[in-house]
């Protein structure tokens, strides 16, 4: 998705905000992009704001502050979970969960 597109859809998010008090603009921006964007998009609103957030509203480049950043991509558009002791997975494993027939 182009920059043009992410920051036309973050500041139409902000029109709708437009009324609202500051602070709850800002969270309410915040809160549609972390419910509502795929982390692929919230990572190109970062890469857009990283390189000076040119055509974003100033609510948005506020609320930024409260958007969740998503984990890095490998440049094919996965996403890679550090496998640990917390990782569901992994712990199940540990705890013979999975065993051999």
């Amino acid at each position: 998705m182009s920059h043009e597109k992410i920051v036309r859809m973050a500041n139409q998010i902000a029109d709708f905000f437009a009324s609202y008090p500051p602070e709850e603009a800002e969270a309410g921006i915040a809160g549609h992009i972390n419910s509502f964007w795929e982390p692929r998009m919230r990572r190109q609103l970062f890469d857009h704001l990283a390189d000076g957030g040119e055509g974003l509203r100033d609510v948005v480049v506020r609320a930024a502050e409260q958007i969740r950043k998503p984990p890095p991509s490998d440049g094919a558009g996965y996403q890679h979970q550090k496998q640990t002791e917390e990782t569901p997975d992994v712990r199940r494993a540990e705890e013979g969960a999975y065993r051999s027939p």
